[in-house]
């Protein structure tokens, strides 16, 4: 669970019902510490997609929020248009991983219950009044997780901690000493 928690964050503060996936217990631990209903370590159940339908009566989600695609390793699209909902959301956040299936055949899953892929780099101006404002209604719900400040002087370990995945939050560089 990286760079999802602000997603994980803006779902709980909406009310939607979220379902979280991780390699990770103790990311997931987090997670359900920032409101998750639902944890799916995917590689104790590596059939998370049907793990998914099962917690939904069937039916799926109807939005997921794929970043971790980018170490959910092959199969990682397949099985995020498998657990969706007919009409759901998949909002691109990255593709790393390589997918095992053609993509003519990806394409025909989508179709097939209606899916949309949404690529997101960054929003507009709108959007980013939008989530100021439920920041500002929902503070303690979506106030960004640290996980560890580092003076500048360590700058290099900052980013090492960062590049070994370990971190759950924002890993931070202080420039100024207060």
């Amino acid at each position: 669970m990286t760079g999802h928690r602000f997603g994980l964050q803006f779902a709980v503060a909406s009310g939607a019902t979220v379902v979280v996936t991780s390699s990770s217990d103790a990311k997931l631990g987090i997670a359900k510490k920032l409101g998750a209903t639902h944890l799916i370590n995917y590689n104790k159940t590596p059939a998370w997609d049907e793990e998914v339908l099962k917690l939904t009566g069937g039916r799926g989600v109807n939005h997921l929020l794929s970043i971790s695609m980018q170490v959910g390793g092959t199969g990682t699209l397949e099985k995020s248009l498998n657990s969706l909902d007919f009409n759901g959301w998949i909002h691109l956040i990255g593709i790393v991983a390589k997918s095992g299936t053609p993509l003519e055949n990806l394409v025909g899953r989508a179709a097939a219950k209606s899916s949309n892929l949404r690529g997101i780099l960054c929003g507009s101006v709108a959007q980013f009044r939008d989530m100021m404002k439920l920041m500002e209604a929902n503070p303690e719900k979506t106030r960004p997780v640290i996980d560890k400040v580092f003076p500048f002087d360590q700058a290099v370990e900052a980013h090492a901690h960062f590049e070994s995945q370990a971190h759950v939050g924002k890993v931070v560089i202080k420039v100024a000493a207060d």
